[in-house]
């Protein structure tokens, strides 16, 4: 029912209370009373139709706008909907003083083609530096793999004894070459990751057997650095992974270790298997982590409170969940402040007739 005094053929441009729009805008502006009825309209004709003064919104809109999604422009979500001459039209309310507003708009379909323009953009651009970085990491990995390989050779001799004086160098050319290999290689599969280019083979992998060679890895800087290494693991740890990520999970989670151990520490090593899941460790005693680290390790180039004097990246723990979260795995974090750091890795375990197959080739 229209209120005394109200015009039904009132002007689209006009609203109580002295606005006036344009009608050739696109843009429609509809008033409602707190008792939820249309006391005024404003702007664009063609995006309302034919809408009577004083009838109850929840009953003109759906009307005027067939499959209205009431529900949502109720919440304030922004609606797209169709007039009843099917032009496009997206909708938005806003509680006001008196009442509710409702805005009525034509799409910005240039924008939105702007939008998928710069998306396009911006995909293209994150190939290019993927390209990049696979190329720049090709061209370091090459190198560096030929530094740490003559390090290895002089510190062991081949060529004959070095100089008591020249011995420890070769060992810091060594570690630094494999610290830097590690880097190298996190920032490839990084790139690789934030493209969705990182892909994984898997196979059955032995955890321990990978633990181990990657603690033979680092014995040398534990021991130079006063850290124990200790692998304690009983039994067989056989993943469904692929090989290259586990070793670099092991590799990032030594190294942290290693790095946030004090002097005299120990750095304990683990992998068992239980039911459908195989898992690996690595438990130091350093300084530990509180809730904040937590919330900032796992993000890349961000490091925690306790890394304070402590050269790195910020890439370790942030790469072993990328790792992770391509495996479908889980990562644990044990810490308490002052108590040293756990993490803990969970992978699919390998299935049996894999790990015969897997066997079988092996022999």
């Amino acid at each position: 029912m229209v209120p005394t005094g109200a015009d039904p053929r009132v002007p689209a441009s006009q609203m109580r209370g002295g606005l006036s729009l344009p009608e050739d805008l696109q843009l429609a502006v509809i008033a409602i009373t707190p008792e939820g009825r249309i006391r005024a309209v404003a702007g664009n004709r063609s995006l309302l139709g034919p809408v009577r003064l004083g009838v109850l919104a929840s009953d003109a809109l759906p009307a005027l706008y067939p499959g209205l999604d009431m529900a949502a422009l109720s919440r304030g979500e922004p609606v797209e909907a169709k007039t009843g001459q099917g032009l496009a039209v997206r909708l938005v309310g806003r509680n006001t003083e008196d009442g509710r507003i409702l805005l009525a708009t034509v799409p910005d379909t240039a924008s939105e083609a702007a939008i998928q323009n710069l998306r396009e953009e911006g995909e293209a651009a994150l190939r290019e530096r993927t390209t990049f970085f696979a190329s720049l990491g090709h061209d370091l990995k090459t190198p560096l793999n030929a530094i740490i390989g003559f390090a290895d050779m002089m510190r062991s001799g081949v060529r004959g004894k070095l100089p008591e004086a020249y011995q420890d160098y070769t060992q810091i050319i060594h570690e630094s070459g494999q610290d830097l290999l590690l880097l190298v290689e996190d920032l490839l599969d990084l790139a690789k990751a934030d493209a969705r280019a990182l892909r994984l083979d898997f196979e059955p992998v032995d955890l321990i057997a990978s633990g181990a060679s990657v603690m033979r890895q680092f014995s040398a800087q534990a021991e130079r650095t006063g850290v124990t290494l200790v692998l304690d693991s009983a039994g067989e740890a056989w993943a469904h992974a692929d090989a290259r990520a586990v070793r670099q999970i092991w590799q990032n989670l030594i190294s942290n270790a290693i790095k946030y151990s004090e002097q005299g520490g120990t750095v304990t090593l683990q992998a068992g298997a239980s039911g459908d899941s195989a898992s690996l460790s690595v438990k130091d005693e350093g300084a530990g982590m509180d809730a904040a680290d937590l919330e900032r390790v796992a993000t890349p180039f961000a490091q925690g409170k306790n890394s304070s004097g402590r050269i790195g990246t910020g890439l370790g723990l942030a790469m072993v969940k990328q790792f992770v979260d391509l495996h479908d795995g889980q990562v644990r974090i044990d810490t308490e402040k002052g108590q040293g750091t756990c993490v803990t890795v969970t992978f699919k375990a390998a299935d049996p007739a894999d790990l015969a197959e897997f066997d079988h080739a092996a022999q």
